[in-house]
């Protein structure tokens, strides 16, 4: 059975309205209303580059999983901001300071988000470019984002 959280419950209706009937839990993504160890797959999408604490939610992530659950993280891509047009946004992407998004805390590139990954507890088994840019071979490290599947080490 899957199982939404968001603490916005008007996010939550919209996705029941969408989607249909589930259960859905409004609460903080750094603080689970979860028992440890009780689920197979989280998914984390597009959240991770919203919250001032990556690590802390990448570890409530795996506190929640099974030893042999999986991690599906989606994120942006803070390289994609590189194959702009726009002068601004080239160098503000070339400082990381580049934001797809106003309420993005921090976006990442592939690699660091792969680090975090490693530094919070889990093998990374999976990584590919996704969205804008990533069927382009010389222009995938500039993909619009990344996808990850990751377990518990």
């Amino acid at each position: 059975m899957a199982v939404g959280v968001d603490r916005d419950p008007a996010i939550l209706a919209a996705g029941r309205r969408e989607v249909g009937p589930f259960r859905a839990v409004c609460g903080d993504a750094l603080l689970l209303p979860f028992r440890s160890g009780g689920f197979d797959w989280a998914l984390c999408n597009q959240v991770v580059e919203h919250v001032e604490t990556p690590a802390a939610l990448l570890l409530e992530a795996r506190r929640v999983l099974r030893p042999k659950g999986r991690l599906l993280l989606t994120t942006p891509n803070r390289r994609a901001h590189l194959a702009t047009r726009r002068p601004r946004r080239f160098v503000e992407a070339l400082l990381g300071r580049a934001r797809s998004d106003p309420t993005h805390v921090r976006e990442f590139t592939p690699r660091e988000i792969a680090a975090l990954l490693r530094e919070t507890g889990f093998v990374l088994e999976h990584r590919e470019a996704v969205g804008r840019n990533a069927k382009v071979p010389f222009l995938r490290p500039f993909a619009g984002g990344v996808l990850l599947v990751a377990r518990p080490a």
